[in-house]
């Protein structure tokens, strides 16, 4: 994982936007920059140094996962070890990420010798385009989720509740590796299917029942995500023209899709199906 060559990326960009520099407070980013895991964490990056900050907690971890850069631990608040930190690198217009910085946090951090800009999308703007090794990872997540799921429909049987069969995805998912869901695990049967976000209750399975299963995998950080639908039993003749018809639609989104193709194109492809 080329952590530095990402940093470097931001650091050229801070210079290129005449800034003195960019605190990174989405943890996300700051994982993506440093290879930290914990869940506090902000970096502070200027044209040529880096400061990466957390608590007593982490003070062991980011030894480990972050030995290539200046580490600041703190006992108190950020907000003053932040600007410590902005007076002794001679920091005072500092760019933020407005997503990841609440307004407690901005009222706290403000002080008269620093000027805080907000920016969107700056690491974002990196993590869009995938390295080898991140595509590889979001590639073991699926294959993890795919797994999970050949292995959950062959369990089903009549009377298992959504709750179950949800507890089953995510357990076999851990036993395959995954160190998490990657969002809460949506089960529905019947009825239930027609909620996009159903959360998994006490219905139970019957025969002819529809099946939706919505889950995903994390591995190193990245997440997969899919939703398959399947049918316990025979289902109702309407409910099978319906899959059909959903089905081609999504093979026609899939067929759209080549480099320089809107999202929006591809989504009008799958919908003049429907």
């Amino acid at each position: 994982m080329d952590t530095s060559g990402r940093r470097r990326r931001i650091s050229a960009r801070v210079v290129e936007l005449d800034l003195d520099g960019l605190l990174v407070t989405r943890l996300p980013n700051v994982r993506y920059l440093t290879g930290f895991t914990g869940s506090n964490a902000q970096l502070l990056l200027t044209g040529t140094d880096a400061v990466f900050l957390t608590d007593g907690r982490y003070a062991q971890q980011s030894m480990r996962q972050v030995p290539d850069v200046a580490c600041r631990i703190y006992t108190g608040e950020f907000p003053t070890v932040f600007h410590e930190v902005c007076a002794g690198l001679g920091v005072s217009r500092v760019a933020f990420e407005s997503a990841g910085v609440t307004h407690k946090t901005f009222t706290d951090i403000s002080s008269p010798g620093i000027e805080l800009i907000p920016t969107t999308n700056e690491v974002e703007l990196l993590r869009w385009v995938k390295d080898d090794e991140e595509r590889d990872h979001l590639r073991a997540a699926q294959s993890i989720a795919d797994d999970v799921f050949d292995l959950i429909v062959g369990k089903l049987a009549e009377g298992m509740s959504e709750a179950e069969v949800g507890f089953e995805i995510d357990l076999a998912s851990r036993r395959a590796g995954a160190t998490g869901p990657a969002f809460d695990t949506i089960v529905a049967f019947g009825e239930n299917a027609a909620e996009p976000h159903h959360r998994p209750g006490d219905r139970r399975l019957g025969r002819g029942d529809i099946v939706k299963l919505d889950f995903g995998c994390v591995v190193e950080g990245y997440h997969s995500d899919m939703t398959r639908t399947v049918a316990f039993g025979d289902p109702p003749p309407r409910l099978r023209e319906v899959y059909e018809v959903v089905r081609a639609a999504q093979q026609a989104g899939v067929d759209a899709v080549s480099a320089g193709v809107t999202g929006a194109e591809a989504d009008r492809a799958a919908r003049d199906v429907i």
